[in-house]
């Protein structure tokens, strides 16, 4: 018989560690296999995530588009969750998705959004400019951050961010166009209009609606003023009814007190827009000048009966009403909210004591506001506006010491708005009242530093006083601005030029600075 032969120990040792192998392997892989379908059912079934496929999770290759759509998913999330009036928690779902899906363009711009609202212009112009690196050839994404930089004054990074844009070859001609007009907007605002006049005709849009609107205003502030009513009038006949070439048109006629062309403009508007309240508080503005009480009553009541079932329209009409002191008009419109109770009667009803207050009518104001005050559960902003009118009507009445209190007890809240703050200070000038006054501005100063109204306001305070300590400040800050008053520029240098300022440290430098200043506007 043959003989059998044993395995050799080596041969047997192979077997079992190809065996071990083999085994450990198939085990590895179950057990991945069987980790990724759990994984995926989760992220699937629990989390939502429809768009993700089993091999986004299984290949290690295809783990970056997992994480991108896993961000879509919470910025999807975030957005629902801000339309339900959900904010915070649509903050967290918009931020956890950018940072996994940087190039979804709405979760960028509801997120750069949120952060403008919380007062965090800082992290929305940041973000905003993140996103250039995946959007800078979306013509609408890039309007969205070269409006935003130019409503924070923020020129010059306009001016620098627009011509690094238009140095890259780009047949997208809707896009260049939004970047020169851009960047010409941000020179005009400087007070740079050869320069804005440059990208205009250098882009050829010196023939577009938006460059010929640009120009007018190039050549009225340039002082040729019939020459831009000129080239306003062709855009207006070209474009009956545009909402932008109306409101400069009318805003520059209004300057020159032509009511007449006023009223005929504004008949043509409201052809074109019969919904809006604009050119009707136009053409009351033109009635108010022309001082015919008549005719502004029959004017008021034919606006008050063509928006007598519009809410947003009457609040417009209302606020016109507030700014003049026409209490009867104002009444009319608080009548109409109360019967339909609708949402703003509280607002209407602070325009009402306002209107009091322009017409000095303090002591029907102040019981108003004492009514008011006493509503329950009244809104922090209208708490804020409504105290600080009080002050103005207990300041009228010849109360300053109850006034004062009312005052530093409103400087003292929070949320205050700085718009606000202003009026109540313009309030106190036309009372002369110039020193809560100056508290009203400076605690506006505080909260929005780069508020050229709010610091024109406290120079004219400054030249009123003399105080040239303040001047001296303030001056530099607004030299930093946008296109300061000429007129403003004029009373500071003709105050600081004075013998009696010889030795004012710095003043010489000061003054050749508002002369260069007074040169280029």
């Amino acid at each position: 018989m043959p003989q059998i032969l044993s395995p050799s120990p080596a041969n047997h040792s192979r077997r079992r560690l190809r065996s071990w192998f083999w085994g450990g392997l198939g085990a590895i892989l179950g057990g991945y296999i069987g980790l990724t379908s759990i994984t995926f059912w989760y992220v699937k079934t629990q989390k939502g995530v429809f768009e993700v496929r089993y091999l986004d999770i299984a290949l290690p290759s295809r783990w970056p588009g997992y994480q991108i759509k896993k961000g879509n998913h919470h910025i999807h999330s975030g957005l629902n969750l801000l339309r339900n009036g959900q904010f915070n928690e649509g903050f967290y779902q918009l931020r956890a998705g950018l940072a996994r899906a940087p190039s979804n363009r709405d979760g960028r711009l509801a997120l750069a959004q949120l952060y403008a609202i919380s007062k965090r212009p800082d992290l929305a112009q940041s973000t905003l400019l993140q996103g250039l690196e995946y959007h800078q050839g979306d013509p609408e994404y890039v309007a969205r951050v070269l409006g935003f930089l130019l409503s924070k004054s923020e020129d010059q990074m306009t001016v620098t961010l627009c011509d690094q844009l238009l140095r890259k070859p780009d047949t997208n001609q809707n896009l260049v166009e939004i970047e020169a007009l851009s960047a010409a907007m941000a020179c005009f605002y400087r007070g740079n209009y050869d320069r804005a006049e440059n990208y205009l005709s250098h882009y050829k849009l010196d023939h577009t609606q938006a460059g010929r609107l640009l120009i007018a205003q190039l050549e009225w502030e340039r002082g040729y003023r019939d020459l831009a009513l000129l080239l306003l009038r062709d855009l207006n006949h070209e474009f009956p009814g545009d909402e932008e070439v109306y409101a400069k048109y009318s805003e520059y006629l209004s300057d020159v007190g032509q009511t007449e062309e006023i009223r005929h403009l504004a008949v043509i508007y409201q052809i074109a827009h019969p919904d809006s309240p604009r050119s009707h508080l136009d053409q009351l503005g033109s009635e108010l000048q022309e001082k015919n009480p008549t005719d502004f009553r029959k004017a008021a009541q034919g606006v008050l009966a063509e928006f007598m079932d519009d809410p947003v329209g009457l609040l417009a009409i209302g606020d016109f009403a507030a700014t003049h002191g026409l209490v009867d008009l104002i009444r009319d419109i608080q009548g109409l909210f109360q019967q339909h109770e609708w949402e703003g009667t509280m607002a209407v009803r602070l325009m009402g004591i306002e209107a009091l207050l322009v017409s000095k009518r303090y002591v029907e104001a102040l019981l108003d506001i004492q009514v008011f005050l006493k509503e329950p559960g009244l809104e922090t902003q209208l708490l804020n506006v409504a105290t600080g009118l009080q002050a103005i009507a207990q300041y009228g009445v010849g109360d300053p010491v109850t006034a004062y209190t009312s005052l530093t007890a409103l400087v003292a809240q929070p949320n205050l708005r700085t718009e606000s703050l202003l009026a109540i200070a313009n309030r106190l000038i036309v009372m002369e009242y110039p020193a809560p006054a100056r508290l009203v501005l400076t605690k506006a100063m505080e909260l929005n530093p780069q508020n050229q109204a709010v610091l024109s306001r406290l120079i004219e305070m400054d030249i009123e006083a003399k105080n040239t300590t303040s001047l001296m400040a303030n001056v530099p800050r607004l030299l930093t601005m946008r296109k300061p008053s000429p007129a403003l520029l004029a009373d500071v240098h003709h105050l600081l030029r004075s013998d009696a300022y010889m030795f004012l440290p710095q003043r010489n430098q000061l003054l050749d600075s508002v002369a260069g200043a007074m040169s280029r506007h």
